[in-house]
């Protein structure tokens, strides 16, 4: 996002490197408010850049050798607001199709606005078949938390529940239009189960702690990702969340025996306790980037641990980073704490001053 006059001037470009096949791939985009400006892929097979195609604004596409099948026909098809790329999957495009799966099946996101679908994966892990490994993970992964939590307790929906939810959801609709945002009604019930020396007890989701809620949403997309592998992306992997949780959840990425598909876990995170001497999990140096923004531009930077020396057994990677090391620290303005502070007591005297006032116009024994 860029803030300056002519910014609606400007495309925005998106690029992602990725594996398909074993083979790396790259694909990207630019696009404006009207239509895609760019669009690219390549791919690397035994390390060197292929050119797949590249299509410019007037949707004209220049294919490299190595791209076969119906590449002419689909450009026929092509829209200047539409991806080649997805055209092509839409078509049918055998080699091109395989690229488009990848981003619905090997790329899967984790945020707050997504938490019904992902509670929904983590549902159907537990409902999996006996025989299936799956489910047996996901209770594992549920007790590992530490968070009380025995399993959780799946029921359909009571169809006069059901219709009493669809109707009230039809009233507001009605009522407010676009400006109502009502929450994806759930394709199940789902309640936590405690056990305690007394028994059983289940509790209504809406009523967990948000961080119980938020490890049972990170569940499915966890574990389908180690199974499958791909590319699980999570923003703020610490909120919410013990930072010995965030540890052992990054560590069953970096360990082998968790992660046989090679999985990899993309996360933003303020938990500088990962790059400590006290985590079970070590992150390599090209792992870590951090993030700092331009003053003047607020554009953000982004760059590795890499770009400074680093001695891996002698640094305490916490402590630099906390004193300002690496950059990518917030810089708080105490000037202005203290201009909070003298308003705050500019306030509280007119504020005496005014009881004064008032003190002094009562009449005895007024009430």
């Amino acid at each position: 996002m860029s803030f300056h006059r002519e910014a609606a001037s400007y495309p925005s470009s998106f690029a992602v490197d990725f594996v398909v096949g074993g083979v790396h791939h790259q694909f990207g985009f630019s696009v404006d408010d009207d239509q895609v400006t760019e669009e690219w892929l390549y791919y690397y097979p035994e390390g060197r850049q292929r050119r797949l195609y590249e299509r410019g604004a007037d949707c004209t596409v220049t294919f490299g050798r190595w791209l076969t099948g119906r590449r002419k026909l689909i450009a026929e098809l092509l829209r200047p607001n539409s991806l080649y790329l997805s055209v092509a999957a839409a078509q049918g495009h055998d080699q091109l199709s395989e690229v488009f799966r990848w981003f619905g099946f090997g790329l899967r996101m984790a945020t707050n606005h997504d938490f019904p679908q992902r509670l929904d994966q983590t549902v159907q892990l537990c409902l999996a078949d006996e025989g299936k490994h799956t489910a047996a993970s996901a209770m594992a992964l549920l007790r590992f938390a530490d968070l009380g939590v025995y399993g959780l307790e799946i029921k359909e929906w009571d169809e006069a529940a059901r219709e009493d939810h669809q109707r009230i959801t039809q009233a507001l609709r009605d009522a407010l239009g676009d400006k109502v945002r009502i929450q994806q009604e759930q394709a199940r019930r789902v309640r936590v189960e405690h056990r305690t020396a007394d028994g059983v007890f289940p509790l209504g989701l809406a009523y967990e702690s948000s961080g119980t809620r938020t490890w049972i949403g990170l569940i499915g997309p966890v574990i389908t990702t180690l199974e499958t592998g791909g590319v699980l992306c999570v923003d703020e992997l610490d909120a919410r969340l013990h930072p010995y949780l965030v540890d052992a959840l990054v560590g069953m990425f970096q360990s082998p025996e968790t992660n046989r598909a090679g999985a990899q876990l993309v996360f933003s995170t303020h938990e500088a306790a990962l790059l400590g001497r006290n985590v079970r999990t070590e992150l390599f140096r090209d792992q870590v980037w951090f993030t700092e923004k331009d003053p003047h531009t607020l554009a953000t930077r982004l760059f590795p641990m890499t770009e400074f020396s680093v001695r891996d057994s002698a640094d305490n990677l916490e402590k630099r980073y906390l004193g300002g090391r690496y950059g990518a620290v917030p810089y708080l303005d105490d000037e202005l704490l203290r201009d909070m502070s003298a308003a705050f007591r500019h306030e509280g005297g007119r504020e005496a001053g005014r009881t004064a006032e008032a003190d002094e116009g009562r009449t005895p024994g007024a009430a």
